[in-house]
């Protein structure tokens, strides 16, 4: 394909497979076949704080609403050569963080529930929420009819008709929240992702609803939020032993 000139690079035709050249830092060389480039996308990570009534996904009915929309109208909707799509999902009842990412394919072990990667998030029911039921949550009573996993639970506040709780979780199995407190006769009335990983809607300013923010360099480029996460466990004492290559 290079001796019949189909082949370029960053836009000048090649006339000999005997080349090296090196790639940008973080990125790939722009290299086309037949004038296509054909070079994997730069990569990129963004954080989102989903609105609540936007859609993950596409509906033909609910095009206005999908959250494609809203990466049309940041600064990464126009100019960005990749194509940037949502990293696991948040139901349209829902709202807060969710990942964007232009590799898909590389960060996807981050919701492979064996990684054990904690999202936390921020819930409103009612009725005020029962002792012995916040008791079953935590104990991992409440979830064991669908096979989760006990999640940590926090009261944030409470007044006699609801209760705020702060879940974390460390499966993000579908509708793991929902099931659970639907179970107990509970109306889910707000249901936040506060926090993925060590991702936080506090931290760097990401509080404003809709806002898009670049996290890139947080993520790294060969996996490095990943390791961080195995990283601590270690510390911690979760995995007290690591096998050598072949070991």
């Amino acid at each position: 394909m290079i001796r019949n000139g189909r082949i370029s690079w960053h836009g000048q035709v090649l006339s000999s497979p005997d080349l090296v050249f090196s790639a940008p830092i973080g990125g790939f060389p722009d290299i086309s076949l037949d004038g296509k480039r054909i070079s994997p996308a730069p990569y990129l990570v963004l954080a989102m704080n989903k609105p609540r009534g936007i859609l993950v996904g596409q509906d033909p009915e609910r095009k206005d609403r999908e959250i494609g929309r809203l990466i049309e109208k940041s600064p990464w909707g126009n100019g960005f050569s990749g194509k940037i799509t949502p990293l696991g999902r948040l139901d349209m009842a829902s709202s807060g963080l969710i990942l964007l990412t232009s590799r898909p394919g590389e960060l996807s072990p981050l919701l492979d529930p064996a990684f054990e990667i904690p999202r936390t998030y921020r819930v409103q029911v009612r009725p005020a929420m029962k002792e012995k039921d916040l008791e079953l949550v935590t104990k991992g009573d409440a979830g064991r009819p669908w096979g989760f996993l006990a999640p940590t639970v926090k009261v944030a506040k409470a007044n006699e008709r609801t209760t705020w709780i702060d879940i974390t979780l460390c499966e993000g199995k579908n509708r793991e929240i929902r099931k659970i407190l639907s179970g107990l006769g509970y109306n889910i009335l707000h249901l936040i992702r506060t926090r993925f990983g060590d991702l936080c809607l506090g931290e760097e300013g990401m509080k404003n609803i809709g806002g898009i923010w670049d996290v890139t360099s947080h993520f790294g480029g060969d996996g490095g939020f990943s390791i961080d996460i195995i990283l601590d466990r270690i510390k911690r004492g979760d995995i007290i032993g690591v096998k050598e290559k072949g070991g």
